[in-house]
């Protein structure tokens, strides 16, 4: 629904209540690609459904409340607008638990407090990324004019969308025509994570479907811009993917090639004509400690292609995997 009302208590996902989606959805999905590894490596071939893991009485810790399922559906499925078309795309299924899931930009590591009007809301501390970025941007930066009296809680897209416009077009350019950029003789690479909970990756492979389709086809996008989608990773890095590639991430020490480096295989595209087909990217056993043990390593494929497991070779190797 496009509009936006005070959400019920009963609605909440605790910490354990994400995890357990996390290891339901990881289980339905894991085998996809072929390989059982403990990673999603592209979330729109799951066929996961919330439902099943409905709770047939009271609430338990190994079911979802109907509020809880409602919740997830609406995290799943965005927001459209009354004729139909998409205005926010919603999170891929997938890896929702852990420190930089969805409890690090959705659900918060604590509980929000109830409101005289009874709805939600995060205090000062410990708040989600995703709240402590909208609730003061919905006053202060939204809108053409900042109005303090703005609220998301009577937010209602179809409504005030004409509002938002103006700075919507500033802060989130979304015309797929890079033709122009592509004149001038411009390169791009474009890289997200599958199980990013701040920007959904939905949003951002629809942009590149749209824009790669205004260029003329697969063939003519590649000459100027290329995504990379990431399985497993987050907001930028972490996650239980290998989400480590030079610029991106936490890469220690810094490995400064065209295969694992982002920045390196930009320059290369644009200084010597080599485009990037792919990165080797890394786990690690604990990806924040100062020493790091590597976990493994994986392709990061050229989009649309996926990383495919040879059937033969150590699951934890690159080598092992085709871009396909």
């Amino acid at each position: 629904m496009p509009v936006i009302t005070p959400v019920n208590q009963n609605n909440f996902l605790t910490d354990a209540k994400v995890e357990l989606l996390s290891r339901a959805t990881l289980a339905a999905c894991d085998e996809k690609d072929g390989l059982k590894d403990g990673l999603i490596t592209d979330p729109r071939a799951c066929t996961f459904k919330v439902d099943t893991l409905a709770c047939t009485g009271a609430d338990r810790p190994d079911c979802l409340t109907a509020g809880q399922i409602e919740t997830v559906k609406r995290i799943y499925g965005g927001v459209k607008l009354k004729d139909g078309r998409t205005f926010t795309y919603g999170f891929p299924v997938g890896h929702e638990g852990g420190a930089t899931g969805w409890r690090a930009w959705i659900s918060g590591p604590t509980a929000p407090a109830k409101q005289p009007d009874g709805s939600l809301a995060y205090g000062a501390e410990r708040q989600p990324s995703g709240y402590g970025l909208m609730e003061p941007n919905f006053r202060f930066l939204a809108l053409d004019e900042d109005d303090p009296t703005y609220t998301w809680k009577t937010l209602d897209i179809d409504r005030d969308q004409a509002r938002l416009r103006t700075m919507t077009e500033i802060l989130s350019p979304l015309n797929p025509d890079l033709r122009p950029y592509q004149r001038r003789g411009g390169k791009l690479i474009m890289y997200h994570g599958w199980s990013d909970p701040g920007i959904s990756a939905a949003g951002t492979v629809a942009y590149y479907d749209k824009m790669r389709a205004i260029a003329g086809g697969q063939a003519a996008a590649d000459e100027f811009a290329r995504l990379f989608m990431v399985p497993g990773m987050t907001h930028c890095y972490g996650g239980p993917g290998a989400a480590n590639f030079g610029a991106v991430g936490q890469q220690i020490p810094p490995v400064r090639d065209a295969a694992h480096d982002i920045q390196t295989a930009l320059e290369r595209w644009v200084e010597q004509g080599v485009a990037p087909t792919s990165f080797v990217a890394t786990k690690f056993t604990d990806d924040v400690a100062t020493t790091r043990t590597v976990k493994l390593t994986r392709p990061v494929c050229l989009y649309p292609a996926t990383p495919r497991y040879r059937g033969t070779g150590d699951p934890n190797d690159a080598a092992s995997f085709v871009c396909q």
